[in-house]
């Protein structure tokens, strides 16, 4: 089914945002990739900030619909964080983009407070996610840590986001896949 203009506008700006970072793009840019003139983009988002919420609304949609679907498979805790892996990679596969987390998190500093409380809102319920999927993981032992899995949970998605950021610099999508297995072995139990 072909996107209408609205969901054409989003799709832009995100690829736009996970490529470029949100300060490095205009309404012309996206009216360049949709065929459209920029002054039409208006029409749906009066501002830059209102289109950014709605792109990482949609995007934090989409990110929590898929760890209710890892968190829904009833696989062992390993399977599980390797699906938040694999989920996390479709993001960097090209090896131009990244999550949009990560790229909106370089950017923060210069965002709106209401696409910086989205943001941070979506970061703590992977955080979230995370620290139940690591402390489920210990009570079967399938995992082996010590500390607090809240403040584990917050480290790894922080590294996976720093990985993300080194294939955006070597352009090498791969990268992300072995650094982020390697970085979860650390967890398991030999």
């Amino acid at each position: 089914m072909p996107m209408n203009t609205r969901e054409q506008i989003l799709h832009s700006a995100q690829e736009l945002i996970q490529s470029r970072g949100f300060n490095a793009f205009s309404f012309r840019d996206i009216a360049a990739q949709v065929g459209i003139r920029s002054a039409s983009i208006h029409h749906h988002f009066p501002t830059k900030e209102d289109l950014g919420k709605e792109v990482i609304a949609n995007y934090r949609q989409a990110l929590m619909k898929g760890l209710a679907a890892i968190s829904g498979s009833k696989k062992q805790p390993e399977a599980q964080l390797q699906g938040l892996i694999a989920l996390l990679a479709e993001s960097v596969k090209s090896g131009k983009k990244v999550c949009l987390c990560a790229m909106l998190m370089s950017d923060s500093a210069t965002l709106d407070r209401g696409m910086q409380q989205q943001l941070v809102k979506m970061i703590e319920e992977v955080e979230q996610w995370l620290a139940l999927l690591l402390e489920r993981g210990k009570a079967e032992k399938a995992f082996s840590f010590s500390g607090d899995p809240a403040i584990l949970g917050r480290a790894l998605f922080a590294g996976f986001q720093g990985i993300m950021m080194c294939v955006r610099v070597h352009g090498e999508p791969e990268r992300f896949s072995k650094a982020a297995k390697a970085l979860a072995g650390l967890l398991t139990k030999n």
